[in-house]
């Protein structure tokens, strides 16, 4: 998997602690059954380091379980912005 990360949001990430994690989520839709996606989450890692591993993108340490990093794709986390909040987002793009 690939990771990008927008100027904006590595600036947020690193006032917020400088690292996230990338980590195996999954999608679910209204008749049931559910795919694997990847998700994130501001801060460090929950679960030991031997489940991931470590990559520096625009200043920013990513924690990217191992789960995830065999993805084909480019996942991109950008900063939205509405008013005075804002808020993380992580797309991803399979290839």
């Amino acid at each position: 998997m690939q990771i990008t990360i927008s100027e904006q949001a590595a600036e947020y990430i690193r006032k917020k602690g400088g690292h996230v994690v990338i980590y195996r989520g999954s999608l679910s839709g209204c008749c049931g059954g559910n795919v694997a996606h990847p998700a994130m989450e501001l801060g460090k890692p929950r679960r030991g380091p031997e489940n991931y591993q470590p990559l520096n993108v625009a200043g920013v340490n990513v924690h990217l379980d191992k789960e995830v990093a065999s993805f084909s794709g480019t996942a991109e986390i950008s900063l939205d912005k509405a008013l005075w909040w804002n808020t993380l987002s992580l797309d991803y793009r399979e290839e």
